[in-house]
């Protein structure tokens, strides 16, 4: 279970697995970003004019649960409850997806609810992704491999998707495939940290030690750049 757990928080929020005490403060980093992206989104959603008073009043509960209390339960029941009002409601199929996918680990719930989201949204680049981890964390590596090719299909430039696929390819030791998808992420974003401790593990898993320490310097050199940005912008701001 937290092996599961691992795949689906690595994938679903953009984290890595840690090789250096460095990559942890990433990680920790990109998780707070991700959740913060997230909220964002709800409050968007909040403000939309098509959404009746009491459908507001849901999504506002949702966010409260899902960031005030880490609530996934209460924060999934005010979901259904929205999609009994609005049953077309292609967002609030997402939202509860990915709150099943790794808020409560309920992966078949989190499949079919992006299948919907699919179903309302059909070139919804988020839902394949999803569905892709969701497969890959249930270690059904060709489904998953088919999810990540549907979305890399209607977007070429869908930089996770690579990224994911190629977690895929590494989790099924087939690791040239692996790197390919690693190489592919970081020509669409050089500094695309988890593509390049990705890329690492794919080449430390082939033996090749030397290229694989190459790839965890540059994830570790791109971090340290980042804190100094930080500090610089914190003194700034004394």
């Amino acid at each position: 279970m937290l092996k599961k757990l691992v795949i689906s928080l690595s994938l679903t929020l953009g984290l890595f697995v840690n090789i250096t005490g460095n990559c942890i403060a990433e990680e920790n980093r990109m998780f707070q970003e991700q959740l913060e992206q997230f909220q964002k989104q709800i409050l968007i959603e909040e403000s939309k004019q098509n959404l009746s008073t009491q459908e507001k009043k849901l999504l506002k509960n949702v966010r409260t649960y899902l960031f005030e209390y880490a609530q996934f339960d209460k924060a999934i029941d005010e979901l259904s409850q929205l999609i009994k009002l609005k049953s077309n409601y292609v967002n609030a199929y997402k939202i509860r997806g990915f709150v099943y996918l790794f808020g409560t680990q309920q992966y078949n719930k989190a499949i079919a609810d992006f299948n919907k989201a699919i179903e309302l949204e059909p070139n919804c680049l988020e839902a394949y992704n999803a569905i892709g981890v969701a497969y890959l964390v249930k270690q059904e590596f060709q489904k998953a491999l088919e999810n990540f090719n549907k979305a890399i299909e209607i977007n070429p430039d869908f930089l996770d998707a690579y990224n994911n696929r190629g977690w895929t390819y590494l989790l099924n030791e087939e690791y040239d495939k692996a790197i390919v998808d690693f190489t592919k992420s970081i020509q669409l974003n050089p500094f695309f940290i988890k593509a390049y401790n990705n890329r690492g593990l794919a080449y430390r898993n082939k033996g090749e030690a030397v290229k694989a320490k190459q790839n965890f310097d540059i994830a570790n050199y791109l971090i340290n750049l980042i804190d100094i940005s930080k500090s610089a912008d914190s003194f700034r701001d004394i």
